[in-house]
């Protein structure tokens, strides 16, 4: 599953597409599309739809009841 990982470096946020992948006993990302600094809404979005990003969902954050 790809996810957006957003970094923040010297006071700007670059935003990348990554999927995680298991390699022995190591989790390693790769880089699916490096999408910028601050980029347009539109290139964001056809990136999403492109790589699926959060379809397939199996796992997430449980609602807690308070």
């Amino acid at each position: 599953m790809a996810y957006l990982r957003r970094r923040s470096i010297a006071g700007g946020t670059y935003v990348y597409i990554v999927e995680s992948r298991r390699s022995g006993d190591r989790v390693r990302q790769k880089t699916l599309e490096y999408l910028g600094r601050n980029p347009d809404p539109e290139r964001l979005r056809r990136a999403i739809e492109y790589w699926q990003v959060g379809k397939d969902r199996k796992r997430g954050r449980k609602s807690r009841k308070r």
